[in-house]
């Protein structure tokens, strides 16, 4: 029994700090632990507890992860777009950006090593991102870079969600939304494309008045160049003067709307054999270029091309200003396009031709359209190589209706895509702040499709769920109140009630 007023002895006090001392050195050992293995991406392990597996990898990406046989650096670089008025957007971006980032939390603990991961902000790491922009051709932000062995590979945000962008001017405002999460199949895609040892060759043709791939005013095609090295593609430009062949190491082609007759039978029967043979083709030619071996050959391969700039009657502007129009009507089928339809946005033409197939066509190719106008247009018949038109409608020869700007070639030897014109591949068209993205995803995408790109990673998208309680202005006075105000002191109290009956 206890005496009362009895103490501890020396050996009990000696004791108890011991037991302390041991109980001290038991939790930094767990600790020290914890951070090790934390540290450790081959024994890390993350648990995803998120509403419909956010972040769970499939089993796909979980054998390319495995396979990997060189180390894979992954750069987020994402900045909310500016808007003059406010809908929502900046705030939905930047929500998108931390799901790509946890996202790619879980590539790395699930590469055992073999990925790296790094978040700038370009407002906070000016330098880096600099160098970045320098040393892998990004022509804008939201975008995650992929790093293997000196070759890059971009990924832009739109590929990663999808975003219901809503309307943001002065007389109608709609709130953007994020409605669907599908990163990991264009994430685990870029980890296949980067990996790849020979990035396949486009090759620009030259030597008939085309633009200039290396030309950065507004009309050159630098931005282009530079968005396909940073996808990871090695491009060049080929002289035609004197060739009766291609570099071997082609995979694309690319015909960029070459001068009136300039073109000719020997430089057609190049693209003809090369196609035969295999090899894809991209051809954007503006309606009043015409040369008729190009012609014969582009018809030969089932399309036929409209002597006609698509216009719009609009009587707020005139002249070559009614040739710029907006289409949003991507095909949501072909694997071109069906990225783009689900975003949602829409991209700018200007001075482009109808596109048909034609009924001499072989059955069993495929010409798909991959890009429609609305029907509030008309065919504007074009007078001659330097003469367009007169961007008025006349009965007759020009009639009303949606045209298809964009065709692609499938079941062929080789692939081809054509486009009605070339100003969408012009800088002005790739960097528009609201088209800009749609019109580069369109010619992206086109390029990977031509050089088969197609990897076998297909992963569903998974919805995005919000929680969400809306409260009133004294709910939420009376919940700052109990939680910053009462709780704190109710701890306090409990504090000294204890201190009190201690020193009894």
């Amino acid at each position: 029994m206890a005496l009362k007023g009895a103490r501890f002895g020396r050996g009990r006090r000696l004791a108890g700090a011991g037991e302390g001392l041991a109980t001290t050195l038991v939790v930094l050992v767990v600790v020290a632990a914890l951070v090790y293995a934390a540290s450790r991406p081959s024994v890390r392990q993350r648990f995803d507890l998120t509403r419909g597996a956010t972040y769970s990898l499939s089993g796909q990406t979980h054998a390319i992860l495995n396979q990997l046989e060189q180390p894979v650096e992954i750069i987020t670089l994402f900045r909310p777009d500016p808007q003059v008025v406010p809908n929502g957007l900046a705030q939905v971006q930047y929500e998108a950006g931390e799901y790509v980032v946890n996202l790619l939390e879980e590539y790395v603990v699930a590469a055992g090593g073999m990925l790296s991961l790094r978040v700038l902000r370009p407002d906070l790491h000016r330098a880096e991102v600099e160098e970045l922009v320098r040393s892998h051709h990004l022509t804008r932000y939201n975008v995650v870079l992929m790093v293997c062995e000196g070759r890059g590979r971009q990924v832009y945000l739109e590929e990663l969600v999808t975003i219901d962008q809503g309307f943001a001017s002065p007389d109608m405002i709609q709130p953007a939304e994020l409605r669907q999460y599908h990163g990991e199949t264009a994430l685990s895609s870029a980890l296949l494309g980067v990996s790849d040892d020979e990035p396949p060759v486009v090759a620009f043709l030259q030597g008939h008045g085309e633009c200039d791939i290396e030309d950065y005013e507004v009309f050159g095609l630098g931005v282009l160049a530079d968005a396909l090295r940073g996808q990871g593609f090695n491009v060049r430009r080929v002289d035609m003067a004197g060739r009766n062949d291609l570099p071997q190491d082609v995979n694309v082609a690319v015909v960029v709307s070459p001068e009136p007759e300039k073109f000719g039978r020997r430089a057609t029967d190049v693209l003809r054999t090369f196609h035969q043979n295999g090899g894809a083709l991209f051809l954007a030619l503006d309606p009043w270029s015409s040369d008729k071996d190009l012609d014969t050959f582009v018809a030969d391969m089932g399309v036929l091309r409209e002597r006609a700039l698509v216009a719009r009657e609009d009587p707020l502007v005139s002249g070559h200003q009614r040739t710029a129009i907006v289409a949003r009507k991507f095909d949501p089928t072909h694997p071109i396009t069906a990225p783009i339809a689900k975003q949602g946005i829409f991209a700018t033409l200007a001075g482009v031709g109808g596109l048909h197939r034609s009924p001499d066509a072989d059955v069993s190719h495929g010409t798909p359209a991959l890009l429609r106008t609305e029907d509030d247009v008309f065919g504007d018949v074009v007078y001659g190589p330097t003469e367009p038109g007169d961007f008025l409608f006349e009965e007759g020869a020009e009639r009303r209706g949606a045209r298809t700007v964009a065709m692609a070639l499938e079941g062929a030897p080789g692939r081809a895509v054509f486009l009605g014109g070339s100003q969408i591949l012009t800088n002005v068209h790739m960097t528009g702040r609201d088209s800009g993205p749609a019109n580069m995803e369109l010619i992206l995408n086109s390029m990977n499709w031509l050089a088969e790109r197609e990897y076998v990673v297909d992963v569903p998208p998974r919805e995005v769920f919000e929680s969400r309680v809306d409260l009133f202005d004294a709910e939420q006075r009376d919940v700052f109140l109990y939680v910053v105000v009462y709780m704190p002191l109710a701890g306090a109290l409990l504090g000294l009630i204890m201190w009190f009956i201690r020193r009894r």
